[in-house]
């Protein structure tokens, strides 16, 4: 779809090519990005929830 845009305002294949280029290498950083962010959110979720069974006085409930 980018080089045919790039088509119809006269830019040249090489150039679309590199915006494509440009444009994966950046899904890819921001895919890996995502991923890692949920993982920590998740680990840090867990710990938390972990550390709050483990305290005095807490009260233990059935997951539905």
């Amino acid at each position: 779809m980018i080089p045919m845009a790039c088509s119809l305002f006269g830019i040249n294949n090489d150039l679309a090519a590199q915006v494509v280029t440009v444009g994966f290498i950046i899904s890819v950083v921001q895919d890996s990005s995502e991923t890692a962010l949920n993982s920590s959110t998740d680990v840090l979720f867990t710990a938390a929830a972990d550390q709050a069974m483990q305290s005095p006085g807490a009260e233990r409930q059935n997951a539905i």
